[in-house]
């Protein structure tokens, strides 16, 4: 049965933890923890690893030792609930957390698993009971901080893909060589996460010093030619939106720094030792720009030539490239080309590797390629029925039964949100939220119904009145929500036998001009399809041409 016991964390706890009944040779979970520090681990000799904590200068500083004691653990179970206390405590804001990432298991399955992953439940209430927390689980799991942690389990995928991209960097260090690492992967398969996972552990090993006597959480014969070298790090977001969530999620985040998250025009700025760019699919070229004479300025002020792009910059301003790449995100003529990145693939100095792994949709790897196939020329032979992975889309008729739907969604569960392809002009933009209230303004109608666009671009889906508005592709990429409602436009329709797209009815400027139809159609249709893999427990899709609507009834 599990019980969590409180102890003075000082050198008397040898004696007290000797009196317990499982206080000896035995798997336990632990918090240290001061007024405003706590530190989590796990052990199998907890005696032994209080004293080794009772020799670490920064862990002496803690007052109080909770063990969680239970005769079902083992070891792997409590690597399992210890990660998850990691993940759960940083999330939950009350403390700061003294963990570095580079402890954080894998995912893995083991006998019984899921009975010690739902105990977790009991193990929670009871931290808030005696106030080591005060959010709960369904609170922390619905923010930034959880869902962006540099502290989540990796899969055997993203583990294997950061152990071999940092002894990578240790090696070239040694070689004084430069080095690009390209990770391609899908929707959902756990980028971003990895991302922010390797700028943390990077940013530990360089500006860190380990301390000998912590010796179970010491990389001190691993990694050296990075430890202490104090390395410029920054991780590059192209999207405004994702890039102000990340600043916010890092600024409480030990080591790390709201300045480290950065756009693709701070690059010129200074030169780095390592860039992450996260979403590279969406850097920039030359080409349906805003500003076309800053591009041409930051290209004059790196000697490059005038055709350059974003992703020159990078290569340019820094020794170590991590790029996380998926040309199926490509949703704008500015996002560069698959082109460049393939001159980049085939460089010798270029490392790949690939994420396969669903992690977002509880529809899992079959879902995105059903997708995938319902919206190419080659659809699937079948219906599939997806409740069984406790995952639901449906196709609605009625556009306001679905926006219902999602916010019965959103009082349930949160982080349900409307979104819509660019169908309809922005007519609201310059105007306050009071104003479009008292004024009765609009962007888009359907048969009736009256909806307003995004009124902010910073962290869109966690703003005030988000619930109220429609979200678009800029507000969207790279989140994930609980249910997603996605309205496909009349931009998007279904005519002789495949789906292809009305031009008339795209209204972003920058997509349309100078762009071919071919391309257009590739550009709204993956557009669509980053909007429906945004949902991790349903989609919703409600779609405005009719003749395409009937075709999906085939497959939802």
């Amino acid at each position: 049965m599990m019980e969590i016991k409180a102890f003075d964390f000082n050198q008397n706890i040898k004696n007290d933890l000797a009196r317990e009944y499982l206080g000896t040779n035995w798997p336990v979970v632990y918090i240290l923890n001061n007024e405003k520090e706590i530190y989590i681990g796990e052990s199998s000799n907890i005696k032994q690893r209080m004293k080794n904590h009772l020799q670490n200068q920064t862990r002496k500083k803690l007052k109080k030792a909770y063990i969680i004691f239970d005769d079902k653990y083992n070891k792997s179970a409590i690597l399992d609930i210890e990660s998850m206390l990691i993940q759960y405590l940083s999330a939950d804001g009350r403390y700061t957390l003294q963990n570095k990432n580079n402890g954080q298991s894998r995912n893995h399955n083991y006998y019984q698993r899921q009975m010690y992953i739902n105990s977790f439940n009991e193990i929670w209430k009871e931290l808030k009971r005696i106030g080591l927390a005060q959010k709960s689980m369904e609170e922390i799991e619905n923010s930034d901080l959880f869902k962006f942690s540099p502290y989540k389990n990796l899969t055997d995928e993203q583990y294997e893909i950061s152990e071999n991209i940092l002894s990578t960097i240790e090696n070239c260090i040694n070689l004084n060589q430069d080095k690009t690492f390209v990770i391609r992967g899908g929707a959902g398969t756990g980028k971003t996460v990895l991302a922010v996972y390797l700028i943390k552990r990077i940013v530990d090993l360089s500006h860190e010093k380990y301390d000998d006597s912590d010796l179970e959480e010491s990389e001190l014969n691993k990694y050296r030619s990075l430890q202490n070298k104090d390395l410029k790090v920054g991780l590059v977001i192209g999207m405004t939106s994702l890039r102000n969530t990340l600043k916010n999620v890092f600024a409480s985040i030990p080591n790390l720094k709201k300045n480290m998250v950065i756009g693709p025009n701070d690059v010129i700025k200074e030169k780095y030792d390592i860039l992450i760019v996260d979403e590279a699919h969406r850097l920039s070229q030359r080409k349906n720009i805003t500003n076309y004479k800053s591009f041409d300025d930051a290209n004059k002020k790196l000697n490059l030539p005038k055709n350059s792009t974003q992703l020159d910059w990078i290569l340019k301003q820094s020794k170590y490239q991590i790029l996380f790449y998926d040309n199926k995100q490509n949703v704008r003529p500015s996002d560069v080309n698959f082109d460049d990145f393939k001159i980049v693939l085939n460089d010798s100095n270029t490392q790949e590797f690939k994420l396969q792994t669903q992690l977002r949709s509880k529809g899992g790897d079959e879902f995105i390629k059903y997708i995938n196939q319902i919206f190419s020329n080659n659809p699937p032979t079948k219906k599939i029925d997806f409740t069984s992975n406790y995952f639901e889309i449906f196709l609605y008729e009625d556009i306001n039964v679905m926006i219902s739907n999602i916010k019965e969604k959103d009082k349930k569960y949160g982080l349900s949100r409307i979104v819509a392809g660019y169908a309809w002009e922005y007519t609201t933009k310059n105007f306050s939220l009071k104003e479009i209230k008292e004024k009765s303004l609009f962007d888009i109608e359907i048969d009736g119904t009256k909806l307003v666009w995004n009124s902010t671009l910073k962290d869109w889906v966690n703003s005030d009145n988000a619930i109220n508005e429609v979200g678009c592709i800029h507000t969207v990429q790279g989140y994930d929500l609980n249910y997603v409602g996605v309205i496909i436009g009349p931009d998007l329709i279904y005519r002789d036998g495949k789906i292809t797209i009305d031009k008339n009815f795209h209204k972003d400027k920058k997509t349309t001009a100078s762009t071919t139809l071919e391309e257009l159609e590739e550009y709204i249709i993956n557009i669509y399809k980053v909007l429906i893999t945004r949902g991790q427990k349903g989609v919703y899709i409600y779609v405005v041409d009719e003749n395409l609507r009937n075709y999906l009834k085939k497959y939802l």
